[in-house]
């Protein structure tokens, strides 16, 4: 039980390597990414402008080449994946009350980041579809909930991760802005691991404030 116990004391460092490891995992593939994109199917290599990072999960490129990159990206979608449930699972720890809200914030986004595991199948689409929708529904409860506190720089990252999916997730499914989709992909990602990286970091604190462990933010 005490090692049990030391592990889970342990799970909120995880996204502190499982996204670093997501960053090391996706630029390998990149390296070994044929090409071809939507905005460029004949073109040579990975292109962070052009390409998405799904694009290195595929069996076959844009450009009809087999895409040895596909094992390599995957094993970082799986960091990424591991860490963002870890993520909506522990975020509930930050509040002082738990109540609905945060159950809800916490069943949404661990239900959104099941769905975001199997990106790399065939039925990448329609998972966009279920990941996308409770996944935003789990963002808009944090929000309103994050909007509670006095933390001002926690609630507008929290704002622009939120705004920031929705505009992905209606432009892929949409096609508007499309072309710069790609690019605007990284930036989110780049945000959204502060945001992550913020978050997991007042849980550790938390965790480890013995005196008073349900302090408010």
């Amino acid at each position: 039980m005490q090692l049990i116990q030391r592990i889970l004391n342990k799970v909120p460092y995880f996204p502190f390597i499982g996204l670093p490891a997501y960053v090391v995992f996706t630029v390998w593939a990149g390296l070994k990414y044929p090409g071809g994109s939507i905005n460029d199917p004949n073109a040579s290599g990975f292109s962070y402008f052009n390409n998405f990072f799904c694009d290195l999960m595929v069996d076959t490129t844009e450009n009809g080449i087999k895409n040895p990159a596909r094992p390599i990206a995957m094993i970082g979608h799986i960091f990424l994946s591991v860490s963002m449930i870890i993520f909506f699972a522990i975020v509930p720890e930050i509040f002082k009350v738990k109540n609905f809200v945060t159950r809800s914030i916490q069943v949404f986004g661990v239900i959104s980041m099941v769905f975001f595991i199997f990106f790399y199948t065939k039925q990448h689409d329609t998972l966009v579809w279920y990941t996308g929708v409770s996944g935003t529904l789990a963002s808009i409860f944090l929000l309103y909930e994050i909007f509670k506190s006095n933390n001002k720089g926690l609630i507008s990252i929290t704002f622009l991760a939120l705004i920031l999916s929705i505009f992905n997730f209606v432009s892929f499914v949409s096609g508007f802005c499309i072309d710069w989709l790609p690019f605007i992909q990284k930036f989110s990602f780049l945000i959204d691991a502060i945001w992550v990286f913020w978050i997991c970091a007042i849980v550790i604190k938390k965790r480890k404030n013995t005196v008073n462990p349900t302090s408010p933010l």
